[in-house]
């Protein structure tokens, strides 16, 4: 991605996978959201860490604060 190496918390199946057919689409819509994320986050001067938070719930581990 633009915005760097994002890695992504996958759920195994014993049979199978599990892969979420929004990021085959050339992974435009997972990082158009993580973009709008960080960047509404930080127009509303949401601090570093705040922002962190948000972005482990869309299913990123970490985030840093040069990232933002």
């Amino acid at each position: 991605m633009r915005a760097g190496t994002v890695e992504l918390a996958i759920p195994k199946l014993r049979c199978g996978s599990h892969f979420p057919d929004w990021l085959l689409e050339r992974r435009r819509r997972a990082e158009q959201a993580l973009i709008r994320v960080v960047a509404t986050s930080y127009l509303l001067g949401v601090s570093t860490r705040r922002v962190d938070k948000l972005v482990e719930q869309l299913g990123i581990k970490h985030i840093s604060q040069s990232q933002v």
